[in-house]
């Protein structure tokens, strides 16, 4: 037995994949890039 989508998880799908390529799009840019490690980096020190 296979399941169906319904039309709103496959909408939610599309937008989800299209969100994923715009995020690897931005991460190409170094600068994009470098200025996330960096903030991750400051929210990783304890307080």
């Amino acid at each position: 037995m296979s399941k169906k989508l319904t039309g709103a998880q496959l909408r939610m799908a599309a937008l989800q994949n299209n969100m994923m390529e715009v995020g690897a799009e931005i991460y190409k840019n170094p600068e994009v890039r470098n200025k996330i490690k960096n903030t991750l980096e400051n929210k990783k020190e304890p307080k």
